[in-house]
């Protein structure tokens, strides 16, 4: 295997995705807000280039669900949950208690979930150093009132990437295919170093 492009995270940016959002948005779309980020070389952004997906090293896509407002318009988050996906109905289901109630281990600070769907890295690039820099970009610029972040694992399980995942303090729920990360934990610091 040829080793990897040497990646140097100061020399990326990220790029949200274009999304669209209704006026006066349904509950699916104001609770469960879908967005996606890909990650582009500095370059093509401070050149102006039109940004095209293809030109990304990586891409990551999450929703952050708003349970609150869930449980403001009088709905029950699990029968919320299923209207949107499959896989967040199983995140809710193992989250919460029969009562709506978060579970302990989810923790307290914040009604919201930051609940990842995809991650990907093109093929060539060191998938570690890449997605442990996603995630937790993820985590820092868009976490503000989460309780925690949490994702779905795949079918067939991808260790590279659950390797990510338990670098930035995530964790396997019993013998569920659920990691979460409660976000009043203090997660271990990214390195300071540049390209390797």
């Amino acid at each position: 295997m040829p080793d990897a492009v040497p990646f140097d995270p100061a020399a990326y940016a990220v790029v949200l995705g274009p999304s669209a959002v209704g006026l006066r948005p349904d509950l699916e779309d104001g609770a469960a807000r879908f967005v996606e980020a890909f990650l582009v070389p500095w370059k093509a952004v401070e050149e102006g280039d039109e940004f095209e997906p293809g030109s990304a090293i990586a891409s990551v896509s999450w929703r952050l669900v708003r349970y609150s407002a869930v449980q403001d318009a009088g709905q029950d988050p699990i029968v919320f949950a299923d209207s949107v996906s499959g896989d967040l109905l199983e995140t809710t289901r193992i989250l919460f208690d029969e009562e709506g109630e978060l579970r302990d281990f989810a923790g307290a600070a914040g009604s919201d979930l930051l609940y990842f769907t995809s991650l990907s890295v093109e093929d060539g690039y060191d998938f570690f150093r890449v997605a442990v820099e996603l995630l937790e970009h993820v985590i820092e610029q868009y976490g503000g009132g989460c309780f925690g972040a949490a994702y779905y694992r795949d079918q067939m399980p991808r260790l590279e990437l659950e390797r990510a995942l338990r670098d930035r303090g995530f964790a396997r729920i019993e013998d569920e295919r659920l990691f979460f990360v409660s976000l009043e934990l203090k997660r271990p610091r990214l390195p300071n170093d540049r390209c390797e």
